[in-house]
């Protein structure tokens, strides 16, 4: 039997961060499923992260952005005054 990849869900957009998330590993991304484990992908250096998805989708605070980080998690794929990035987020 061969096994049938299972597609990658995703999207691309901005990603930011925000001092009023405390959680590293959690993030606000009304663009992918709610509590879903995440991975960030800064396409301008291709460093990338995974955290937790904190926001129902369409409930979100910031829907201009694909993806809103801890600042600690931000900084590991850019630098604060690069804000906004360019991400992928796939799940």
């Amino acid at each position: 039997m061969i096994a049938i990849p299972r597609p990658v869900g995703g999207v691309v957009g901005t990603g930011t961060y925000d001092t009023d998330l405390r959680d590293p590993t959690r993030c606000d991304s009304t663009k992918s499923p709610f509590g879903r484990t995440i991975t960030v992908t800064n396409l301008d250096n291709q460093r990338s992260l995974q955290c937790v998805s904190d926001v129902v989708p369409d409930q979100g605070v910031d829907d201009d952005h694909a993806v809103v980080l801890n600042p600690d998690a931000f900084a590991e794929i850019a630098d604060f005054t690069e804000a906004p990035v360019p991400v992928r987020v796939t799940w």
